[in-house]
């Protein structure tokens, strides 16, 4: 039976219909093919389904039948797409597979994670004390951790914070107060500076871009104008009290989960495949005349030819071991395409460094 002959099949069966509710009472209201859109169905769709024009009197049939024509429209395209073999095919496959992994994923999120996310009244308090305070600090900065280390012993010797504050280039950066809120900083980081006392100093704080010393120089109030902005303040507090109490947990348990994994990746395979990113991310560049500072994206015609030139046997070939889950090259590209990877520059060190993140990713979610 070809497309049009289900077309055909499906507005024959329909025509009678005018209104749903004589129907309600039979379990199949239509047919597509072979299949069948049952009450229950229609149902569960129509009331899932947002409607804009819910509210305009005599346009409930419309809409029904709306909905209707619309599961009609995907089953067609459903049982065209079985005539074609779609659902064999290995994009078929593995989009099925990384989708249901995502769920599996999301339940163990839930189990481990969200369901034990509590909020303690004494928690709560801290978290609303500290967001009635504004804090203005200083900070000395260091790339490295021995000039930091030194700077931290000298203030420990008695040169006072200011003095080598205003022989350093990042003096210049706080000509204007810095000020720090609750929820603006990492829970570690803040849970220091709001221990502190107007005047104390930390000790060296590693952040992702270099080194930390803060001292406290004033605490402020946060006045609330009215009841509204109060009742909006509230809700942020516990929206950040929840999300910072749910990194914890999360940071907690990716501790325990992963310190026996033992993963190994076959350097020459990603080195090939590393190669032809970065051709492509140049042709790209090139071709499309894409300036320097603006963000280049690998598309999913450059894996495919990738896939074309590496050619079989490298892409069925071991790419990863890890634990009793290893990897081909081919899984690994499969599960690629449905990030999106991007640069506004072609430096091979930063690419090759940005795939090793998705390589490692790739990895945490297969084992999760």
């Amino acid at each position: 039976m070809t497309f049009h002959n289900y077309i055909i099949y499906v507005i024959l069966i329909l025509l009678p219909i005018n209104l749903f509710p004589q129907f309600m009472d039979e379990e199949v209201i239509a047919k597509a093919g072979s299949d069948e859109i049952t009450k229950q169905e229609f149902l569960a769709r129509y009331e899932l389904t947002p409607q804009v024009d819910a509210g305009i009197i005599g346009i409930e049939e419309a809409l029904k039948k709306e909905i209707l024509y619309s599961i009609i429209a995907e089953k067609l395209w459903a049982l065209e797409a079985n005539e074609l073999g779609l659902g064999s095919s290995d994009l078929i496959k593995y989009t099925y597979k990384v989708h249901e992994e995502m769920y599996v994923r999301d339940a163990l999120y839930r189990e481990e994670i969200l369901n034990k996310v509590k909020l303690s009244d004494k928690y709560l308090a801290e978290a609303f004390r500290r967001n009635s305070q504004i804090l203005q600090v200083n900070y000395l900065f260091s790339s490295t951790k021995n000039e930091i280390d030194f700077l931290y012993n000298q203030l420990n010797t008695g040169i006072l914070f200011d003095s080598l504050l205003a022989v350093r280039s990042e003096n210049a950066l706080q000509t204007e107060p810095y000020y720090v809120g609750y929820g603006q900083m990492d829970k570690l980081v803040e849970d220091i500076l709001f221990g502190l006392e107007i005047g104390q100093y930390t000790k060296p704080v590693e952040a992702p871009n270099g080194w930390y010393i803060f001292k406290l120089t004033k605490i402020g109030q946060n006045i609330f104008m009215d009841s509204k902005q109060a009742d909006a303040e509230h809700k942020k507090v516990l929206k950040i009290a929840r999300a910072t109490v749910t990194d914890s947990i999360y940071k907690e348990f990716y501790k325990k989960f992963f310190p026996d994994v033992n993963a190994e990746t076959n350097g020459a395979i990603f080195l090939l495949f590393a190669e032809d990113v970065i051709k492509s991310l140049s042709d790209r560049k090139q071709n499309e005349n894409i300036p320097d500072g603006k963000e280049i994206f690998l598309k999913s015609d450059d894996l495919y030819r990738i896939e074309n030139e590496l050619g079989t046997e490298t892409l069925n070939a071991l790419f990863i071991e890890m634990n009793d889950q290893p990897a081909t090259l081919k899984e690994f590209i499969q599960y690629f395409a449905f990030e999106s990877f991007s640069v506004d520059t072609i430096d091979n060190n930063m690419i090759m460094g940005k795939l090793n993140l998705h390589v490692k990713r790739f990895i945490e979610h297969k084992l999760l």
